[in-house]
């Protein structure tokens, strides 16, 4: 009875040992891989609109689609940091051309693709223009549970309904104003 226990042990520990640890260190590598690949499309990406002063569906859409061919679903979130036009002007008795802060609103996702200024928008312009002084800011999220993840969660017992292993962000200041039809 002792060797049957002691066989049937021995059978698991190899079976482990030859099948899920390679499984998991591939998943991992694959998993690296699209990290590594998400974030330098994220950072071409927020270089690429900071360079031309305006967010492009074209460039949307080659983003979007490259994200996608990594085989994962991700979540992209977009805030472009507008630098208002009228910042306030504080005087006082002292120094009364003293100018104020640079002021800034935030525009996001769904006003830059879906609005009706968008890229999507009624107006049909394609492009969302900005100016010198802006920020854009990307971030970017998986939505579904890579197989790493499930092989963690299923050998290790780790339950994280809402982690994501994949993500990426990056930030730019705009150099140029954006034009209608320039580069």
């Amino acid at each position: 009875m002792s060797d049957t226990l002691m066989t049937i042990i021995a059978i698991f520990a190899a079976v482990i040992i030859m099948f899920i640890f390679p499984l998991m260190w591939t998943a991992n590598s694959q998993e690296e891989i699209s990290q590594t690949t998400v974030q330098t499309l994220v950072s071409n990406f927020v270089n690429t609109i900071a360079s031309k002063g305006k967010l492009t569906r074209t460039d949307y859409e080659d983003f979007y689609q490259k994200l996608h061919a990594t085989g994962n679903t991700f979540d992209i979130e977009i805030e472009i940091q507008v630098l208002d036009d009228n910042p306030g002007k504080k005087t006082t008795i002292s120094s009364p051309n003293l100018i104020g802060e640079n002021i800034y609103y935030s525009i996001f996702t769904s006003t830059l693709l879906y609005s009706e200024d968008g890229i999507y928008g009624s107006k049909g312009e394609e492009e969302y223009l900005l100016k010198k002084g802006d920020y854009v800011i990307v971030n970017v999220k998986n939505t579904n549970i890579t197989l790493a993840s499930q092989l963690k969660n299923f050998l290790y017992k780790i339950i994280g309904n809402n982690t994501h292993t994949i993500a990426a962000s990056a930030t730019a200041l705009i150099i140029n104003n954006g034009t209608r039809g320039s580069i």
